[in-house]
């Protein structure tokens, strides 16, 4: 993982931009970033994402660490669930692993039998088929009250995501938005009546509604790392963040 990491500057081509505090869109699901295979392949995996009960996913891409997903259900029955997957390797080694066989990346100064080697490597490393790669899931109860919120709060941040302001933009930039070299990345996703709508973000004014929200996202993640049943106190406080800006 630690090489494909290394590799992602090869890949990315837009440069990055002054903070916006809202969520930027993208021509589709998973589209136009540097991550659109390992993501698909993780969306497969984790089919969940995308369930019957599911109203609200967020995919985070730490540059140093494993990608994970938070989605939050909802059952007919008015039952609300955070559920925080992740897959015990990456999905990012696969679309790695694509690039060295293809020849569009080389490992250490490019001498063909490294990187043969670093093929062999991975393989050794990952199943074959990706479905096979075990993945972890863990489920919280959530107050119907403070699911309502969360389903209140997810959908107007998404709904409100649009492109920046050409002024808002870095000199020079070839592209009107784009993720950075370093940095964590969140790519959110809300589906109402059916409907999909996702946006992303990568950099954000440090005490915007974008850092509250991401800050709901890493609450989440702590509690099903704890398996803590009080998550819904937690979410609460982090909601009233939202509603103290109203």
């Amino acid at each position: 993982m630690k090489h494909f990491i290394s590799a992602i500057v090869f890949l990315l081509s837009s440069a990055p931009l002054a903070a916006q505090d809202h969520l930027l869109p993208e021509e589709s699901l998973f589209t136009g970033i540097y991550y659109e295979r390992a993501l698909s392949l993780l969306s497969s995996r984790l089919g969940r994402m995308y369930g019957p009960e599911a109203f609200a996913n967020v995919v985070v891409l730490p540059s140093f660490s494993r990608e994970y997903v938070i989605v939050f259900e909802k059952s007919k029955a008015d039952e609300y669930k955070l559920v925080c997957m992740h897959t015990k390797q990456s999905m990012g080694s696969y679309q790695y692993l694509e690039n060295l066989k293809s020849g569009r990346l080389t490992v250490f100064d490019g001498q063909v039998d490294q990187t043969e080697q670093e093929i062999a490597r991975i393989e050794s490393e990952l199943p074959a088929d990706y479905i096979d790669v075990e993945a972890v899931i863990v489920e919280l109860h959530v107050d119907e009250n403070v699911g309502r919120q969360l389903y209140k709060v997810w959908g107007r941040m998404l709904y409100e995501t649009r492109y920046p302001k050409p002024e808002s933009l870095e000199p020079g930039s070839r592209a009107p938005f784009g993720v950075g070299h370093d940095g964590t990345m969140h790519h959110f996703s809300f589906f109402h009546d059916f409907q999909p709508l996702s946006g992303l973000t990568w950099d954000y004014p440090a005490n915007g509604r974008i850092a509250k929200l991401v800050e709901l996202v890493s609450a989440s993640k702590e509690a099903c790392d704890a398996t803590d049943q009080n998550v819904s106190r937690v979410l609460s406080t982090k909601l009233r963040a939202f509603r103290d800006n109203d």
